[in-house]
């Protein structure tokens, strides 16, 4: 989080790894009642920050699975298959693979593929895939809002996955707000770079921001509306007991 230049409460990140783990920054101590847990963000002298946080167990390890599954050569070979398309054509995939963690916290659950017909193509799961890795991730944001009351206004990120343009903006779709991608995309060193000069007095607030790509929501409110609500039946099935 100090990586991505945030000094106070309201602003919030996701890295984008194997797993996805998110992170806002809260003025206090937040306890959930929408599953998530609070957690200290940093400390500061006396001066202790808490943040809000969720993981998701399968995220860009999804992508992994999908190459694997389908035969492709790379990640950057599913990306461009689900670039080649312009949605999924109602096909939605749970990354559930090792069940479903924040928000759901459905350890039983099991991945899942869903809404294909005779019309579906590799390119639409592929882009399904990257759907479901951002629609992962953008349970727990909607979570977070419900716990912090004021949304905050954009959403970092960083990690490897991050790197796909596609991914980030499907991500900035379903949550409806801005997603901010800085250019350097691992981002632990930076923040133990940003609180040892701090510590020595070599540098002070505002710790000066590196450059980032900014993702605007592209997609109309009713399309949003019906893929997330295709999102949310197809997790409560992956979620059901089998047998």
């Amino acid at each position: 989080m100090l990586g991505h230049g945030f000094a106070d409460a309201g602003q919030a990140k996701v890295t984008c790894g194997t797993g996805s783990s998110l992170m806002g920054v809260t003025p206090g101590r937040v306890h959930s009642s929408h599953g998530l847990w609070s957690t200290i963000a940093w400390v500061k002298g006396d001066q202790v920050f808490h943040a809000l946080e969720g993981n998701v167990a399968v995220s860009g390890h999804a992508a992994a699975f999908a190459v694997r599954l389908m035969n492709l050569k790379d990640e950057t070979e599913l990306g461009a298959l689900a670039a080649s398309v312009e949605g999924s054509e109602g096909v939605t995939f749970v990354p559930a693979l090792a069940g479903l963690g924040a928000p759901h916290w459905r350890d039983a659950a099991r991945g899942s593929l869903t809404g294909m017909s005779l019309g579906t193509r590799p390119a639409h799961i592929a882009r399904a895939v990257l759907e479901g890795i951002a629609l992962q991730i953008s349970d727990i944001v909607f979570a977070m809002d419900k716990d912090l009351g004021t949304p905050p206004a954009t959403l970092s990120v960083d990690g490897g996955a991050a790197g796909n343009d596609l991914l980030v903006q499907i991500l900035a779709n379903a949550i409806g707000r801005p997603v901010l991608r800085p250019h350097q995309l691992d981002l632990g060193a930076r923040g133990v770079a940003r609180l040892a000069a701090e510590a020595a007095g070599l540098v002070g607030d505002p710790w000066p921001e590196g450059l980032r790509d900014r993702f605007e929501p592209m997609m109309r409110e009713a399309d949003r509306d019906a893929m997330l609500g295709r999102w949310r039946a197809a997790v409560e099935a992956a979620a059901r007991p089998v047998g």
